[in-house]
C-alpha cells in the first residue's frame, strides 16, 4: 500500500485507482439525484441527465403514487474536471413545504421518548464519510 504524506504530517493511503461504471439507462434518465434543504420551508432536487434537453421538472405530492404538484427548474450548467465532462445539471426548487410534515414522526415517537426519559432530541446528519481500506 502506497502512502504519502498531508501538510500536517499525517498519512493517508493513496486514493484508488479510478474505475468506469457505465450508465446502462437512457439519456433521459436521472442520475446523482441530490435533495438538499433551500430555505426554511423549501427543498432543492438536482440531478444529472446526459440529454440536455429534458425538462427540469419534478411531479411530487404527499402520498406515495400520487403527484398532484409540480415544480419546473432550469438545466443550464454542467461541469469539467481533468477530461471529465457532466451531462446537463438540472435544479430545481420545491416549496414552499407544508410546516409540521414531521409531526406524524413526533407522535409516533413521543411515548417511547418518555418512557426511556429522553429530555431533548437533536436530529440531523453530517456530509461526510470516511474511507476504509482493505489491507
Amino acid at each position: 500500500m502506497e502512502f504519502h504524506a498531508s501538510t500536517n504530517f499525517e498519512l493517508y493511503p493513496l486514493p484508488p485507482r479510478v474505475f468506469f461504471t457505465p450508465h446502462h439507462g437512457s439519456a433521459s434518465d436521472p442520475q446523482q439525484v441530490h435533495i438538499s434543504i433551500a430555505g426554511i420551508d423549501r427543498i432543492r432536487v438536482t440531478w444529472i441527465t446526459d440529454d440536455n434537453t429534458v425538462p427540469s421538472t419534478v411531479e411530487y405530492g404527499t402520498e406515495p403514487g400520487t403527484y398532484l404538484a409540480k415544480a419546473t427548474g432550469d438545466n443550464n450548467s454542467s461541469y469539467k474536471f481533468l477530461t471529465y465532462t457532466s451531462g446537463s445539471i438540472h435544479h430545481v426548487s420545491i416549496g414552499p413545504l407544508h410546516q409540521g410534515d414531521g409531526e406524524g414522526m413526533r407522535v409516533a415517537m413521543e411515548e417511547l421518548l418518555y418512557k426511556a426519559r429522553v429530555d431533548v432530541v437533536f436530529a440531523g446528519h453530517v456530509h461526510a464519510y470516511e474511507r476504509f481500506v482493505s489491507r
